[in-house]
C-alpha cells in the first residue's frame, strides 16, 4: 500500500508464487499433524530438509539448534504460519512491476524451493540482481554466511 517507503526488496529463500495444489495439500497434512500434537514429528522431518542434503553432517549442530527452536514454538503459531503460507496469493506481477530493485537470494540445493521451477522464473524489476548460493539449501545465511553477507552489502552499495 505504501511503495514509496521502500528503497529495495529482498527475497531471501522466498518467491512470489502461490502454492500449487500439491503443496497446499502437503501444508494441510502438516497443519493436521501439529493439531494432533505431533509438532516434534514435523520438526524432525522438516528442519533437516531446510539444509542442503549434502550439508547435513557439516551443519549437524546448526540443524539440532534449529530443531530446538522449532520445538519451542507454539502449536497455534505453527498452524497459523502453515495456513498463511498455504493461502498466500500470487504476487509475481507486483514484484515485476515494483519501482525498486530486488535482491533475490536463491539456494541451488533448496529442498523447498526448486531452483529451476520457481526461483529462476521470478521476473525481477529493473536494477535487481540474483545471488545464487551454490552450496546452500533453504538456510543460506547458515550454510554460506559470508557469501550472503557480501552479496547483501554489495547490493545495498549498488542501489546507493
Amino acid at each position: 500500500y505504501y511503495p514509496e517507503i521502500f528503497k529495495a526488496i529482498c527475497l531471501f529463500h522466498s518467491h512470489t508464487r502461490a502454492d500449487s495444489e500439491e503443496i497446499k495439500a502437503k501444508r494441510e497434512r502438516e497443519a493436521g499433524l501439529v493439531g494432533k500434537g505431533l509438532l516434534r514429528l514435523l520438526v524432525s522431518q522438516n528442519i533437516p530438509n531446510m539444509y542442503a542434503t549434502r550439508n547435513l553432517d557439516r551443519f549437524k549442530d546448526a540443524v539440532e539448534f534449529s530443531m530446538k527452536i522449532a520445538r519451542g514454538l507454539s502449536e497455534e503459531g505453527v498452524v497459523a504460519a502453515i495456513h498463511g503460507l498455504k493461502e498466500r496469493p500470487d504476487r509475481s506481477v507486483i514484484l515485476a512491476e515494483a519501482k525498486v530493485p530486488c535482491l533475490n537470494i536463491i539456494g541451488m540445493l533448496d529442498n523447498y524451493i526448486p531452483f529451476e521451477d520457481v526461483s529462476m522464473k521470478t521476473v525481477l524489476p529493473p536494477g535487481s540482481s540474483r545471488l545464487i548460493l551454490e552450496e546452500s539449501g533453504h538456510m543460506g545465511f547458515i550454510e554460506e554466511p559470508e557469501k550472503c553477507r557480501n552479496g547483501i552489502i554489495q547490493f545495498l552499495n549498488n542501489i546507493g
